[in-house]
């Protein structure tokens, strides 16, 4: 997946003065759930929140994404991250192309990445997978 700008593979830093909300910032990061949603308009700050959610981990990956619906430049695109982050880490989809058509494609595809990044905690005892959840209504 090389020549994917680096700027869709960089945590947008804090502007100095910029909105914190530590009450949603805390419901986020103290909750026990595994996913989250975050649904707002242009502009109402849901990729300030989530960098400053990636700010308080030692170890993010981040990706921004375009308007491709492709599953094959999704997982190239998460998966050039994570290389970024611990070097070394590989995991390509194109053996995974002849299954492309099958029902349960994307099950096999996602669970070969999330076996993928299981193995690299295994090597990695620091390594740890996590989600954020929350639901913000729009």
């Amino acid at each position: 997946m090389s020549g994917i700008a680096g700027v869709r593979l960089t945590c947008p830093k804090a502007t100095p003065g910029g909105l914190v909300r530590q009450e949603l910032l805390d419901t986020i990061l103290q909750s026990p759930k595994r996913l989250i949603y975050i649904h707002a308009g242009a502009g109402y700050g849901k990729t300030t929140l989530l960098a400053q959610i990636a700010g308080s981990y030692k170890i993010a990956v981040w990706i921004s994404l375009d308007g491709k619906n492709e599953i094959f430049t999704f997982v190239g695109l998460l998966s050039e991250a994570v290389g970024r982050v611990f070097q070394g880490y590989r995991f390509s989809t194109s053996e995974f192309m002849p299954f492309e058509g099958r029902e349960n494609f994307i099950t096999l595809l996602a669970n070969a990445f999330l076996n993928s990044l299981e193995k690299l905690s295994a090597a990695l005892p620091s390594f740890w997978m996590t989600s954020i959840p929350l639901t913000i209504p729009g």
